[in-house]
């Protein structure tokens, strides 16, 4: 009999709990009230007092250089070691326990399905501010890979540059023989003939350049970022 009884007490004093615990919150309700209506006010306060932020997007398409024997172009700069400067510039974080004021980057992700473009999102205390932090970004990172595409640039431009030297030479050097090759016709008919042979040889040597100038131009070609 004991054991039946048992559950019936374990009620009983559960419902004494319950209803003290009412009788509690309804003998303290103004204490309740005025702690519900400060924390709403300091809610309402801080979503107003507290200054706005402001988020501003750009897309940046990394530049492509593809040289001779490349299957596909390769990037300028690798675009995850790109974000990684980028937010160790303009980040929020300078240093560990240090932050920036805004405006900042807060995002520098690749978009999704594409590897030549990051997202870049700022935050500022204007929507201008924001703007123009990724427009001066956007600037630093053209004139960066500017330079980058200049360099690979270069030596081809200096490869082209020694062909036209060379072609300007032997188009000289064939002129020359032309004229000397018509005043040693009358005089000297065999020396006229080895001159004949000498120009032939130039004028190989220029049929051949068209094709290395071709090849040259090709070996190379790139585009800034943009």
């Amino acid at each position: 009999m004991q054991r039946t009884q048992q559950p019936t007490l374990q009620r009983k004093d559960e419902g004494i709990d319950l209803f003290a615990f009412w009788a509690t919150l309804v003998e303290r309700k103004v204490l309740i009230f005025i702690c519900f209506t400060v924390c709403l006010g300091a809610g309402i306060a801080f979503a107003y007092l507290k200054s706005p932020v402001y988020e501003s997007n750009v897309k940046l398409r990394i530049g492509q250089i593809k040289s001779d024997g490349e299957a596909t172009p390769s990037l300028l700069e690798n675009a995850e070691e790109l974000s990684a400067r980028l937010l160790t510039q303009y980040g929020e974080d300078i240093a560990q326990g240090i932050k920036r004021e805004h405006p900042f980057i807060t995002q520098a992700t690749l978009q999704r399905g594409v590897t030549t473009t990051l997202q870049l999102t700022a935050e500022g205390a204007t929507e201008d501010d924001a703007a123009r932090l990724l427009n001066d970004v956007v600037k630093a990172v053209q004139r960066d890979h500017t330079v980058l595409f200049e360099d690979n640039r270069r030596p081809i431009s200096d490869r082209l540059q020694n062909l036209e030297e060379q072609r300007a030479t032997l188009q000289k050097q064939y002129a020359d023989l032309t004229a000397l090759i018509e005043r040693l016709k009358a005089s000297d008919s065999v020396q006229a003939s080895l001159m004949m042979l000498q120009r032939g040889a130039i004028v190989d040597s220029l049929n051949q350049q068209p094709e290395s100038v071709l090849s040259s131009a090709h070996t190379c070609s790139a585009s800034p970022s943009a």
